[in-house]
């Protein structure tokens, strides 16, 4: 849809950690399965990506080369799966399709390059940096639409080395979403600005239109690269959005006492904190359900 709308040929996905590029992997791969009828090569990019799963030698060694095997041919149990399993798992193998990259694209620097890429933040950051290789990096990020995820988790340092990064990409006319649902009002707008002042807006008539730039939450904002134009989510659309994700939290305060455990053996006396947890915990172990111990 955002290749579409866009214009362009390719997705770079853009997470702050391993774990959560990891799973967004499985969950790009998946997609790519379903939606995708002809190959796409999808390239795990961060520090640690051979340790994934999804780049083992069973994977990868034979031929070593771009392949999407199998037929479109599946049952109802293999819907269930991500479509990342190995070929040769339980004889189903045949069946499964997998985006996998050359040797040549699973390279450090190389493997931005590929069509659809997940990678943590740090690794479209390096672009903008003086560092080997930085423009092979910025040549990988344009064609494509590029997600920032989790914006908010990044360190202030790294953030301001993205309103670097998408003072480029506004540049480069490289469309870019950024999705965060607890970075500050000011930081946000910073890095709108940041974007269409690369895109030729100078920042003074942006800041002049700073209420214009107040990203609603809930809610979305987009800005047009080209005429620096606003668009908001409709006022009754964020009312009904507000509305369904409201919640209601019980809070209910328990006396208790703390003592060490010391050693496993030993059970937990009345009015001890581990004996209050035990006692909470125990009508959901019975009777199913979901617990967080904090």
């Amino acid at each position: 849809i955002l290749n579409d709308a866009c214009g362009t040929r390719g997705l770079c996905f853009l997470l702050p950690t391993t774990a959560t590029a990891d799973a967004a992997y499985d969950t790009l791969c998946g997609y790519l399965r379903a939606h995708r009828p002809t190959p796409a090569v999808l390239t795990l990019v961060h520090n640690h990506s051979w340790l994934n799963a999804a780049y083992t030698d069973e994977m990868l060694a034979p031929g070593d080369g771009p392949v999407c095997t199998g037929d479109d041919s599946h049952t109802d149990e293999d819907d269930e799966d991500d479509g990342c399993r190995p070929a040769g798992n339980g004889g189903k193998g045949g069946s499964w399709r997998r985006i996998l990259p050359d040797g040549w694209v699973r390279g450090w620097d190389r493997a931005l390059l590929a069509q659809f890429t997940v990678a943590t933040v740090d690794q479209a950051l390096m672009a903008v940096l003086p560092v080997r290789d930085s423009a092979l990096r910025m040549l990988s990020l344009s064609g494509k639409c590029v997600i920032v995820d989790e914006a908010h988790a990044l360190t202030a340092f790294s953030r301001r080395i993205l309103t670097r990064l998408l003072h480029w990409l506004g540049s480069l006319r490289v469309p870019v979403v950024v999705l965060s649902a607890t970075l500050p009002g000011q930081e946000a707008r910073e890095l709108v600005y940041a974007y269409l002042a690369g895109a030729g807006h100078r920042r003074r008539d942006l800041r002049a239109r700073a209420d214009e730039f107040t990203v609603p939450y809930p809610g979305w904002l987009f800005a047009d690269a080209a005429t620096a134009q606003v668009a908001l989510i409709p006022a009754d659309a964020r009312t009904q959005h507000d509305a369904a994700q409201q919640r209601t939290v019980t809070l209910r305060l328990r006396p208790a006492h703390y003592r060490r455990l010391d050693v496993p053996a030993r059970r937990a006396r009345t009015g001890e904190r581990l004996a209050r947890i035990a006692a909470e915990v125990a009508p959901v172990a019975r009777l199913g359900g979901c617990a967080v111990i904090v």
